[in-house]
């Protein structure tokens, strides 16, 4: 025993000496800079939508052509009155408010805090600069109010099991399903009187479901005994259960206050949560070769590519995907991803009448003729989308008085360079976009371009001077016009144009210029 104790005491030591030998961090280089590696996020951030996303898009166009004024809002706190829900919800509605004012520019928020505890750099600044007059915040016309009212946590419970049992063995099997409801309401009220604004309210309940499934067993050979237990759990979370009903509230309450048809923005089947779902099955069923596969059949028929093939990730291809992410408001990164898939997928899959999705867009089977709205046709025909662009005024009538204000819009369906001429009642035609006030000749296909920009309507004004037939000529080109052929129609803002071209319209003149596609769209009016 002694001679056991003095084995042990010396192999101690001598663990001691050897460990204390290599104790510096020195000596583990490799290992630390590995964890620099490691400690980088294992996922690509994606972009933060709701069920909602496309009718927020949807309300940003039913107020841009209802001509809904520039309106300051702000937002009261939204507690939560059940202390379960931990999110910001005043930062989502903010978020709500700026994807509905893409193109109308319809809501601007007031961002003051008043809150000591929570003012940063920014607030104290602020607050130095009102004190001495060198700065001014715009009062709001109205606000929004409410409150995470209540959740009910396991509203209802199922569970099942089954379990069989012997001397040598037992196994049995469990699953439970939960299912949590919580509500969200909303008001907007008038800031002047601050009173709550009659009739306009949103009330919405969401059910967050939870799931688990369990198995469990153990046997035993002779006097030797194994135990094991395998188990899984589903719940979603708070978060984008919050977002999708402060999304629908604040559609509801915008649309009710503005007075528009904010429930066909409500419609869109391809919103509802199972379509992303299935989706995401189809996608995973996909080989990497499918996937690039498919990627250059839909981007080519999407007009993005020029021809239906590469050779594999190309820098062609990569742009092409960067470009089309861009339109649709995606995180651009020209990587495939489930992301611009699934976006991709919503112009080639319908619902059939048992209201099941069918993925009909590279099917092979006869339902791909029962297509409802594809606005992309079949690439395998060989057949591109063309660029398409819709010209409109605002308001939006046929016939406009003298001294009064017009404004337009324009949109196209995918990424393009963009020219806009207007003719006056006097035949005079002036290039109006682009201009030194907006420069930008490549427009995306996300959202309306207003001239001049509603957010900054000092900067001019179309005003009817003189009666007579008036309308506005816009080009969208899938290349950038050949501008050195004929300078003058492209470099001189609001001036003649006329003496540019000579017997030959300006469309034809356009068209002449252009080595792609190219699309026309116009919008005529008169003024008395």
């Amino acid at each position: 025993m002694k001679s056991f104790t003095k084995k042990t005491a010396i192999s101690s030591l001598i663990c001691v000496v050897l460990s204390g030998c290599n104790s510096s961090p020195r000596n583990e280089i490799p290992f630390f800079e590995t964890s620099l590696v490691e400690n980088q996020s294992l996922m690509k951030p994606i972009r933060s939508i709701s069920n909602f996303d496309d009718s927020l898009s949807c309300m940003d166009q039913l107020l841009l052509k209802k001509n809904i004024p520039t309106t300051y809002i702000t937002s009261k706190l939204i507690p939560d009155a059940s202390g379960k829900v931990f999110v910001s919800v005043k930062d989502m509605i903010i978020t709500s408010l700026s994807k509905m004012s893409r193109s109308s520019h319809s809501f601007e928020f007031v961002d003051f805090e008043t809150d000591p505890l929570k003012q940063d750099t920014v607030q104290n600044i602020t607050t130095l600069l009102l004190n001495s007059g060198d700065m001014h915040i715009p009062k709001p016309q109205l606000y929004v109010s409410g409150a995470i009212t209540s959740m009910d946590q396991n509203v209802m419970i199922k569970g099942t099991g089954f379990g069989v049992a012997s001397d040598d063995f037992e196994l049995g099997t469990t699953s439970d399903l939960i299912a949590t409801n919580f509500s969200l309401e909303l008001h907007l009220g008038d800031f002047d009187t601050r009173t709550i604004l009659p009739g306009i309210e949103s009330a919405n309940e969401l059910a967050i479901a939870g799931k688990g499934d369990a198995l469990n067993g153990g046997g035993r050979i002779s006097k030797a005994g194994t135990q094991f237990s395998l188990s899984t759990a589903y719940s979603q979370g708070v978060g984008p259960a919050t977002r999708a009903l402060v999304d629908l509230g604040t559609i509801e309450i915008v649309g009710k206050w503005a007075e528009v048809p904010y429930w066909q923005c409500l419609s869109l089947d391809q919103t509802h949560p199972e379509f992303q779902r299935e989706m995401h099955d189809w996608y995973k069923g996909m080989s990497m070769r499918e996937q690039i596969s498919f990627f250059e059949k839909a981007l080519y028929a999407g007009g993005y590519l020029a021809t239906p093939e590469t050779a594999g990730l190309t820098t062609t291809l990569k742009q092409a995907i960067l470009s089309f992410q861009k339109d649709e408001a995606i995180v651009p990164t020209g990587i495939p991803n489930f992301e611009t898939y699934e976006k991709i997928m919503r112009h080639y899959v319908t619902i059939d009448k048992d209201g099941r999705f069918k993925n009909i867009g590279w099917d092979e089977a006869t339902e791909k003729a029962e297509r409802r709205n594809n606005i992309w046709p079949d690439a395998e025909k060989n057949t591109k989308n063309p660029i398409k662009i819709e010209v409109a005024t605002i308001p939006d009538k046929p016939v406009y008085s003298l001294n009064e204000n017009v404004t337009f819009t324009v949109h196209t369906n995918r990424e393009a360079w963009l020219y806009c001429y207007y003719e006056n009642s006097k035949g005079v035609i002036t290039k109006i976009y682009p201009t030194i006030f907006q420069e930008s000749q490549r427009v995306s296909g996300l959202g309306f371009l207003t001239i001049p920009p509603k957010k900054t309507p000092d900067l001019f004004a179309f005003t009817m001077t003189n009666p007579g037939d008036e309308s506005l000529l816009c080009a969208a080109t899938e290349q950038q016009l050949d501008e050195e052929k004929i300078p003058d129609l492209f470099k001189s803002d609001f001036t003649a144009i006329n003496s540019a071209f000579k017997n030959v319209s300006l469309q034809n003149t356009l068209k002449g210029l252009s080595t792609g596609d190219i699309a026309f769209g116009s919008v005529d009016w008169k003024v008395k």
